[in-house]
């Protein structure tokens, strides 16, 4: 009986034994199973992840390419604009030397009439005509020598310009001191031309006019500055015998005069005004954003 017993509850364990072997195996099966499926699962996932990681490097290397002729195409207009721009600077700069070459011509031309003419009035024509030309040719030779084809160191223009006219009207006689106020101006050609012109104007008219007879501390002051809103003013000062109170600018015979009121109000769209105190005060003042060339 024992014996049986026993082989009765042997038999039993045995049962459970294979029936806990049969469920460990089948949880292996299943960890199996679901390994393979997470390795068929991480192996589709590097799949696409490889086929989109050659997808944008493809994009890339053609994108890549793109820019890389887009770059070469732009270089080869960069190179071509810039030979152009360097063209058009020697051109502009060739055609200036010309204009103030012809001027010089113009200006010799008419120092041989000077010298050959007796009459005070025709000479006296002839030298203001020929400052006229000379304060042309200047910014031209200034933007040939100094500048770019396009800018003009007005202050600089100023100062050779006004020196070259005050040597050519100096009486050895009168004692006459210049003055210099001038900050660094640039302006364009169309300004200095006519610019210039004013100035020669204003300072001939001076040295012929406004001291008369030797004194004691004669002088002509220059102001030149760059304001807000692009505007340059100039003044031009002397401490001379002054002009008549009834002067009118307008109705003055004098071709000079004139020749200032037309250039700063209607080629230059500017304002002038004459201030008579002790001495004559020419203070302009220029928009260079509202300059007229028709």
């Amino acid at each position: 009986m024992t014996d049986l017993s026993s082989n009765k509850i042997l038999k039993h364990e045995n049962l459970k034994l294979q029936a806990k072997l049969r469920q460990l195996k089948n949880e292996l099966f299943l960890v199996k199973e679901n390994e393979s499926k997470s390795i068929a699962k991480y192996m589709n996932l590097y799949a696409n992840m490889e086929e989109k990681v050659v997808e944008r490097t493809q994009l890339i290397r053609r994108q890549n390419k793109i820019l890389q002729d887009e770059i070469k195409e732009r270089k080869k207009i960069e190179e071509k604009l810039k030979s152009a721009n360097e063209l058009q600077d020697y051109y502009l700069q060739e055609i200036h030397h010309r204009v103030k070459n012809n001027m010089q011509v113009i200006s010799s031309l008419l120092n041989l009439q000077l010298k050959k003419s007796n009459d005070r009035r025709i000479k006296s024509i002839l030298k203001d005509s020929q400052h006229r030309i000379r304060s042309m040719a200047l910014v031209h030779e200034h933007i040939f020598r100094h500048t770019s084809s396009k800018q003009v160191n007005f202050a600089m223009y100023v100062k050779t310009l006004i020196t070259s006219v005050f040597h050519s009207y100096k009486s050895e006689q009168i004692d006459i001191r210049l003055i210099f106020e001038l900050k660094n101006v640039y302006s364009d050609l169309e300004i200095s031309t006519p610019l210039g012109l004013i100035i020669n104007e204003i300072i001939t008219n001076a040295m012929k006019y406004a001291f008369p007879q030797p004194g004691d501390d004669w002088q002509i002051k220059i102001s030149l500055q760059e304001l807000e809103n692009n505007q340059i003013e100039l003044i031009i000062s002397d401490n001379g015998v002054g002009i008549p109170d009834d002067f009118d600018i307008n109705n003055n015979t004098s071709m000079g005069l004139h020749l200032i009121s037309m250039l700063v109000e209607k080629q230059l769209k500017g304002k002038l005004e004459i201030i008579k105190d002790k001495g004559t005060t020419f203070k302009i003042l220029i928009n260079q954003d509202q300059k007229n060339f028709k």
